[in-house]
């Protein structure tokens, strides 16, 4: 038997897909921040309503001007399973993770830690960055895929607080500092003494009243 004339059309129905992307956002993303101060910031995940089934945190920063005083795991119950976060003032580093966080997200934004710097040493800009570039890296992933799509990081400034800027007192010039300043409870003051000699120390309150 023999066919003729017969035209096959085959139809291919093309759907256009979006690359899914989730992404790691600190907010406030920029802080300016006086030298001995401490502050706060989060890291958040913008999904972009693309599920997700495991983040991995790895954030580095510059122990010249940042020193880690706290790093807490938010919303620890949304997470079947969590590393718990840790950190190191000596190399830089902040470390957390979690699995099998859940499919249905609540909101298309997910704070994950909050993490509390004290500012060391003035400096016009310092960075908080993620480690992408090398293992272990920050990562957000679903089925084994990578959704990263962007990894923002943090912009601080350090301005010199006036407190340590040093403070003359006839021949015998001294530098100190405090921190952290402003401190409740408990501060560390250092001083440094160009020539040997005395000093004494008072503490005043905001109205000059001598309290110890």
């Amino acid at each position: 038997m023999t066919l003729s004339g017969v035209i096959l059309i085959l139809l291919f129905s093309v759907t256009s897909i979006s690359a899914q992307e989730a992404s790691f956002k600190f907010f406030p993303n920029a802080v300016e921040v006086y030298e001995g101060e401490s502050f706060e910031t989060q890291v958040l995940i913008e999904t972009g309503n693309v599920p997700f089934t495991v983040f991995d945190l790895h954030l580095a920063f510059d122990t010249e001007f940042l020193q880690v005083t706290e790093v807490e795991v938010i919303q620890e119950g949304a997470f079947n399973y969590h590393i718990p976060a840790e950190f190191s003032n000596n190399t830089g580093r902040i470390d957390a993770a979690a699995f099998k966080t859940s499919e249905e997200m609540a909101s298309e934004s997910l704070a994950l830690v909050n993490i509390t710097f004290a500012a060391v040493t003035p400096t016009e800009l310092t960075e908080v960055n993620h480690v992408i570039n090398e293992f272990p890296r920050s990562i957000i992933a679903y089925g084994g895929e990578s959704v990263l799509g962007e990894a923002g990081g943090l912009s601080v400034t350090i301005i010199g607080n006036a407190l340590s800027d040093g403070i003359g007192s006839g021949d015998n010039d001294f530098d100190l500092k405090i921190w952290p300043n402003p401190s409740k409870d408990i501060a560390q003051v250092s001083f440094e003494m160009l020539e040997e000699g005395q000093i004494s120390l008072e503490i005043l309150s905001l109205e000059g009243k001598l309290i110890n």
